[in-house]
């Protein structure tokens, strides 16, 4: 007769819990988790009035311990994942540097050096200064240019002022 019964409850237990599930699904994620936490509150306020939580307390106080320095831990996690992100980031620019740096020190002729600063290829130090002084404050990264043309600006001065020395 136990058997029945216990089959029986079973039975009801999982036609509730079906319906429960597509109600469930139908619901928005806020309510769906407050709707959870209902039903873990319910589970676990039966099994305190029926005198069955005990091992629950068990397993609550063994993991405590633990569970204390592992959030202490966590709490470092965002930082270890900043650090890492800035170090590859870092990385890679430096190995971007000194590729562009090899590349352009080779690449940039001193026509092109001459047409980037608007001088021409006979023009003095003075005004190879000057027309990179002018350009420079004008798109310097701080002031709204871009790192790429300030470095070919510096470049296109580095190339016609060694040329010369």
């Amino acid at each position: 007769m136990k058997v029945i019964i216990a089959i029986a409850l079973l039975l009801v237990l999982l036609f509730i819990a079906k319906i429960a599930y597509k109600w469930l699904i139908q619901q928005p994620s806020g309510r769906r988790w407050r709707a959870v936490a209902i039903c873990l509150g319910i589970i676990l306020l039966a099994l305190v009035v029926s005198g069955r939580a005990h091992w629950l307390y068990a397993v609550v106080g063994g993991v405590l311990p633990f569970l204390q320095k592992i959030i202490g831990l966590v709490r470092y996690i965002p930082l270890y994942n900043f650090i890492r992100q800035n170090f590859n980031k870092q990385q890679n620019n430096h190995q971007n540097q000194q590729n562009s740096s090899s590349r352009d020190s080779s690449d940039m002729t001193r026509e092109q050096a001459a047409e980037i600063l608007g001088v021409s290829l006979g023009a003095s130090e003075n005004e190879i200064l000057v027309a990179h002084k002018r350009l420079i404050q004008k798109n310097h990264p701080d002031l709204g240019g871009t790192d790429y043309i300030a470095k070919k600006i510096n470049k296109a001065r580095d190339v016609l002022l060694n040329k010369r020395k």
